[in-house]
């Protein structure tokens, strides 16, 4: 029953707002507070008639008083008005009361079948009768007259409460449409630019020949190496030759690319690896030409990750994906250093990371990668006996966090030497 009523009640609340964001297209919110004055003004009236009206009363012989009460506006719509000053007039009969204890209180009459049974007990005239029933009648007017208009309020100030919350959902729906217009446009400009164009392409075709380069040279350190120079050398000026996503959301981390930049170099480089390894798989698949020289075609890959050497191989791939990431911030963040030494840099870096993270890897019979990309070329998630969460744990999840942390050890560093000086 009671989740009925609540139904209800949402039901009823949210017509209601409906029903008023059609009034708000007829009646403004000035028009709703110029209203809201009127009704004020006509309160106010009615609070000075009845007061008037009292102050006569009392100069007349009755033989029951009237008292005048202020009723305070209990609408919580009309809390932030002046409940001093707005009230509903209520007048009433009354008669001095002595209790058993000699303790003197008002008994007030509500209603007129109450006040005609006194005025039988007092014997009353008929003219007294009569001038009772008006008094009581006119100060029945006065409430009545108070509570509509204060009911009127309330809806009143309801309505502009509703209004107001319409406009500021307006407000900023608007502001949210012209801030996504804002950002459309600087995408579109962004992407649109010949020099994005072109770095994007750089790093799809960096890393196709980084990917192609490693599974070719079966993954030897210095083969890699020389790779990764020789594209930081095409590259370098006009990319960055990140060609890799641990570099690029390190880069992004600390920001020294947009996150534009960072989402399309990113996609371009799974895409240049995929590439790759699709490229040679489509060579070595021609088996049976092959077989005929007495070869049996093979495909460089990462070595399935061994069981229950999940935490080592994760140390393994964090440690040279830390070590490379932070090879590269140091190295590109002088720049005094030009393409060769960049190069150069670059290359060593990636060359310690393997040679240290490949041996540990080595060691446990598992491989060290230090490249998410490049771990889809290498077939690193859909090897046969892989354990696919681990792999994506340890090859995406560890390789980026390094890379992450290596970009933002160089920047504390930076920033402290920045300081010193």
């Amino acid at each position: 029953m009671n989740n009925m009523n609540t139904q209800k009640s949402g039901k009823d609340k949210y017509l209601k707002f409906w029903e008023y964001k059609r009034l708000l297209r007829v009646r403004g919110i000035e028009d709703i507070e110029k209203e809201i004055e009127l009704k004020l003004a006509d309160l106010e009236q009615v609070i000075d008639e009845a007061q008037s009206f009292h102050e006569a009363c009392q100069e007349l012989d009755l033989v029951y008083p009237i008292v005048r009460e202020h009723l305070k506006l209990s609408n919580k719509c009309l809390v932030s008005l002046d409940l001093k000053k707005y009230y509903i007039p209520n007048m009433l009969f009354f008669k001095n009361v002595v209790s058993s204890s000699g303790r003197q209180s008002r008994k007030k009459f509500f209603k007129w079948t109450d006040i005609s049974t006194a005025l039988d007990n007092t014997n009353a005239s008929l003219d007294e009768r009569l001038l009772h029933m008006k008094i009581y009648f006119d100060c029945r007017q006065y409430f009545s007259r108070g509570r509509q208009i204060a009911g009127d309020l309330a809806e009143l100030f309801s309505m502009k409460e509703v209004f107001e919350e319409i406009l500021k959902v307006e407000k900023t729906v608007k502001a949210i449409v012209k801030n996504n217009k804002k950002t459309d446009a600087i995408f579109l400009e962004e992407i649109s630019k010949p020099s994005f164009i072109s770095a994007v392409v750089l790093e799809f075709i960096g890393t196709f020949l980084l990917a192609a380069g490693i599974i070719i040279s079966q993954g030897q350190p210095i083969g890699v190496m020389f790779i990764l120079m020789s594209i930081v050398l095409i590259a370098g000026g006009i990319s960055g030759a990140h060609v890799n996503p641990l570099i690029t959301i390190g880069a992004w981390a600390t920001r020294r690319i947009n996150t534009i930049k960072a989402i399309f170099y990113i996609v371009a480089q799974v895409l240049g690896a995929m590439v790759a390894f699709m490229l040679l798989n489509a060579f070595v698949g021609t088996q049976d030409t092959l077989q005929s020289y007495g070869q049996k075609p093979t495909l460089f890959t990462a070595n399935p990750i061994p069981k229950d050497k999940e935490m080592l191989t994760l140390a393994a791939e964090f440690i040279g994906s830390f070590i490379f990431a932070f090879s590269v911030a140091t190295i590109t963040s002088n720049k005094k250093n030009g393409n060769m030494a960049k190069a150069l840099g670059v290359g060593g870096g990636l060359y310690l990371a393997v040679l240290i993270a490949g041996s540990l890897a080595t060691l446990i019979g598992s491989s060290a990668i230090i490249n998410p990309a490049v771990a889809f070329a290498l077939q690193a998630f859909t090897i046969k006996n892989q354990n696919v969460p681990y792999a994506i744990a340890i090859y995406i999840g560890a390789a980026l966090i390094g890379g992450i942390l290596g970009f933002a050890l160089n920047h504390l560093i930076q920033k402290s030497t920045e300081e010193e000086k």
